[in-house]
């Protein structure tokens, strides 16, 4: 996966950026899994990532890691498990699609509209493309 990353949270875009994903959990290629801190709202609500060569991954919630005596103490935060589906390209179309319903985190960073904005761009059966991601990411 190569940052920045387009990921769908709580029904919403987040980007993020080079070593955003090491400071709250860890990504286990090998072992296909994404592991991420409990957040304040109990869950991430991870549904897919795209990274910037337009890499589409699908995620699967797992569930909560087993609690270590640390987190048990209110030491360490609680990891939640994902699985990370296989990469695949994906149109225009599709992403349209995907972003259709998602909501704003904040107001004057509108990320879901201006993702679904610039697919829309695009003829719908085309793949989404590393030029089209850094356009839409300001690169």
């Amino acid at each position: 996966m190569r940052p920045p990353l387009i990921i769908c949270s709580h029904g919403r875009i987040v980007i993020a950026p080079d070593g955003w994903i090491d400071r709250i959990g860890f990504v286990d290629l090998p072992r296909r899994t994404l592991r991420m801190n409990v957040n304040r709202l109990g869950v991430a609500a991870l549904a897919w990532i795209l990274d910037a060569d337009g890499s589409f991954y699908p995620l699967k919630w797992i569930g909560l890691a087993p609690r270590t005596w640390m987190q048990a103490l209110g030491l360490a935060r609680r990891l939640e498990v994902y699985e990370i589906g296989e990469s695949r390209s994906i149109s225009n179309g599709e992403l349209v699609r995907l972003t259709a319903g998602l909501t704003e985190q904040f107001e004057e960073a509108p990320n879901s509209a201006d993702l679904r904005a610039s697919a829309s761009l695009h003829a719908p059966e085309s793949p989404v493309t590393a030029e089209q991601l850094r356009a839409y990411l300001g690169e």
